[in-house]
């Protein structure tokens, strides 16, 4: 699964948010610039994720939402 969002520090760039793992231990989320490929941040998740809501706003500040199959779990979408 994959999503392609427009980075909330800059509106112009398209970022590509995809969840990649083999297993239930060693499940990742990438976040990679489009049209370079270039890899922006990789964040481990204790669960396969089912969906990506993002940006979050949350008092001025940005987060990527990922929905597991029992929990939600925020992470702070850090600057470029």
């Amino acid at each position: 699964m994959c999503f392609l969002l427009r980075h909330p520090d800059n509106e112009s760039q398209l970022v590509l948010l995809y969840a990649k793992g083999s297993g239930l231990t060693d499940q990742r989320v990438s976040v990679q610039e489009l049209g370079s490929s270039r890899p922006l941040q990789e964040c481990s998740v204790p669960r396969p994720v089912l969906d990506v809501l993002a940006p979050v706003d949350v008092n001025g500040t940005s987060f990527v939402a990922f929905l597991c199959e029992t929990e939600v779990l925020l992470y702070k979408w850090d600057r470029i």
